[in-house]
């Protein structure tokens, strides 16, 4: 009893298919969890490098959009300046300046009105009305008189600062009239912010990117966006110079669907990991159960083998058939042979002794009919080295 004590404690003990099914689980969980690491790396460093990507597109369709209304700008001025030369040399004056006025304006649907002033910065005339934009003090504090003269002294184009009317942003371009050397007056341009993005963004540059005219304080004054799509964090600031006195162009890229879509595979990615972490576990559970049940039986084949091994009794089974099926130690030793000799042989057995061949097969058949006597039968056999000994025998 003792040694079936320690077969069974031993049999308890933690099976090293379960400790091999918990590491190879381990590993496998944290193959998984490397695999994340390195696909959620990936699409970083991919994020990352459209980000870098898109940042240098916006820097230079930035630069070609500040270039192309900066050139337009002087253009325009070039123009104006042009019209100054021209009325310093015309004879009717009057009907020059309405001709290019129109001609002006036809052209650049971004300038408001063209103005003619004398060096008392009265309109003499003006395109399409000659009414002032506006009365007193401009944007830097001055006048259109003080204007007027800081443009005869300096001799060169000055932009104002934007100034409100009506909720729309505009400025104004001064253009001072030379006459041999004397000044006779100016021609000012007043240029709308909002026609100026309107006419000079195109329908792919909105498309792409939000923007925008601010003024130093951060207000907008001006924008051109796409109101369906959304802005990003990728944005480029360029100084608008001019007319300048602190106005940047800004330009904020919009979120692509290159953008949604890879951030819908990292969502999905993220939820596939959860789902084999989560089958992982599910699965670990269930081996551990049944490792834990297969341990359960083991253990308890043990001990009743372990019962059995130290049984004094001999114990032999047999099939349907008459064929031995099972044989415990107690009975090898008693007939002397092993198990592999006995198991599956058919009548008549090699321990039967001749002698006694007839009355053990009647025994025998009478067993297998359901007839052996339940008191048992005395019975002599014969040990593989040919001696005899007598046995009772209790069959059922």
């Amino acid at each position: 009893m003792k040694d079936a004590s320690l077969v069974h404690q031993n049999a308890l003990r933690r099976p090293a298919s379960l400790n091999w099914s918990q590491w190879y689980l381990s590993i496998l969980k944290g193959a998984v969890g490397l695999l994340l690491i390195l696909l959620i790396t990936l699409l970083w460093l991919l994020r990352q490098n459209d980000i870098d990507e898109q940042r240098s597109t916006l820097i230079a369709d930035v630069l070609w959009l500040e270039q192309s209304v900066r050139f337009h700008l002087e253009g325009n001025s070039e123009q104006l300046r042009q019209l100054v030369l021209d009325l310093t040399r015309a004879k009717d004056r009057d009907a020059l300046f309405i001709l290019r006025a129109r001609h002006i304006l036809k052209n650049n649907s971004e300038l408001l009105q063209l103005l003619w002033l004398d060096t008392a910065a009265a309109a003499v005339h003006g395109m399409p009305t000659k009414s002032l934009p506006r009365h007193g003090k401009d944007a830097s504090g001055q006048d259109p008189v003080n204007r007027s003269i800081e443009l005869a002294q300096l001799g060169k184009p000055s932009y104002s600062d934007a100034y409100w009317v009506d909720d729309a942003a505009q400025f104004e371009v001064y253009v001072p009239i030379f006459d041999e050397s004397e000044h006779r007056g100016t021609l000012l341009a007043v240029y709308s912010l909002d026609g100026l993005l309107t006419q000079h963004v195109p329908w792919w540059f909105a498309k792409k990117y939000q923007v925008r005219i601010i003024d130093g304080n951060g207000k907008t004054l001006a924008s051109k966006s796409n109101i369906d799509a959304a802005p990003t964090t990728i944005s480029y600031p360029v100084i608008f110079d001019p007319p300048g006195y602190g106005m940047v162009l800004q330009v904020t890229a919009y979120r692509g669907a290159d953008n949604l879509a890879q951030t819908l595979i990292a969502a999905l990615i993220v939820i596939l990991a959860a789902a084999v972490f989560w089958s992982l576990w599910a699965v670990r559970g269930l081996i551990q159960r049944r490792l834990y049940a297969e341990q359960a039986l083991r253990s308890e084949y043990a001990f009743r083998k372990a019962m059995e091994d130290s049984l004094m009794v001999g114990m032999r089974a047999r099939d349907m058939e008459g064929r031995v099926s099972y044989v415990n130690p107690a009975f090898l030793q008693m007939v002397g042979f092993s198990a592999d000799e006995l198991i599956g042989l058919a009548p008549p057995m090699p321990y039967w002794a001749p002698e006694e061949m007839e009355r053990t097969l009647q025994l025998h058949n009478e067993v297998l009919e359901g007839k052996a006597p339940h008191e048992g039968f005395e019975i002599r056999l014969m040990r593989k080295n040919g001696s005899r000994f007598d046995a009772l025998v209790y069959e059922a």
